[in-house]
């Protein structure tokens, strides 16, 4: 049975789908920042779980679901979807890396700067005029940077761990990878889009992945993949939420609905990493967070 949904009822689920995303995805590197100690700092073995257990689901979906042949998936915008799966792998990277070599509350608030990356990509991608309140927000998006980078320092000032220059390089390519998925959700599927994605990762990922369990996978050394499971299962329900809520929404709405993220990273992070948050992080957030819905109003007053 198929259900057929108004505009209203779109914009609807499209908005509480990528909210979910965003709960989702913070709660995915939640248990990398948990697994840390277990899994030696190993971003890899994160990455990998992540792109495989997507593309199982991809099979499964296909064979069980829609009884159907991958083969018979409609594909229009190959480039872009290409485009697409390289950049989200290459932000999921920088993401994991950021996380375990800098502070769960940090890298997550420096990966939500990519709505404004969004924003400076759309004038050239999608023919979107640049204004006032545009740069505006890039402006409160590099101060709040300052803050969370400011907050890692002491009197003498500012202190920028590898795990932070990770953080920020994560939003720079989610930008791009989130630009590149509201171009292809013009001409292609949920499906396709998913599958691209899950199907490059899990490629570039295998060689990583053989070794780490050659090497790992014996013995009590099981229990090192306990939170790289949780964290791919995590994940992989974030990026169908994600893909899917982005078939109804803008580039940029869609972008600062996600932007929910920085109240779990403070709230969540103050209960379980307190020492994570300080003024700083609390105040990056904030202007991080004025930055994204700058461009909300930007997006409206276009309309």
């Amino acid at each position: 049975m198929k259900i057929y949904l108004t505009n209203s009822n779109k914009k609807l689920v499209g908005a509480i789908s990528i909210l979910a995303s965003a709960f989702l995805f913070y709660i995915a590197t939640f248990f990398v920042k948990l697994g840390a100690p277990e899994t030696s700092g190993d971003s890899i073995i994160y990455m990998a779980m992540r792109f495989w257990l997507g593309y199982l689901f991809i099979l499964f979906w296909y064979s069980l679901i829609k009884k159907t042949s991958l083969k018979q998936m409609k594909v229009v915008n190959r480039k872009w979807l290409w485009h697409r799966a390289f950049w989200n792998m290459v932000a999921v990277m920088f993401f994991y890396l950021g996380v375990i070599y800098g502070s769960l509350t940090g890298a997550n608030i420096l990966n939500m700067t990519y709505p404004v990356f969004v924003a400076m990509l759309s004038i050239y991608l999608l023919n979107e005029k640049p204004d006032i309140t545009t740069w505006f927000s890039v402006f409160f998006s590099v101060l709040g940077t300052f803050f969370v980078l400011w907050g890692n320092g002491d009197a003498s000032g500012i202190i920028v761990r590898p795990g932070e220059i990770f953080g920020l390089f994560s939003g720079i390519t989610a930008g791009i990878s989130i630009v590149a998925l509201r171009i292809i959700r013009i001409t292609d599927t949920t499906e396709a889009a998913l599958f691209y994605n899950f199907r490059l990762g899990s490629w570039c990922t295998f060689p990583f992945l053989i070794y780490y369990l050659i090497n790992r996978g014996t013995g009590e050394s099981l229990q090192s993949f306990y939170y790289p499971l949780l964290s791919g299962v995590s994940g992989i329900l974030g990026q169908v939420a994600l893909t899917y809520g982005f078939k109804f929404v803008t580039a940029v709405h869609g972008s600062i609905l996600s932007a929910s993220r920085l109240l779990f990273a403070v709230l969540i992070g103050w209960l379980f990493f307190r020492y994570e948050v300080n003024l700083y992080s609390v105040s990056g957030a904030t202007v991080i967070f004025i930055a994204n819905i700058m461009l909300v109003i930007r997006k409206k007053e276009t309309a």
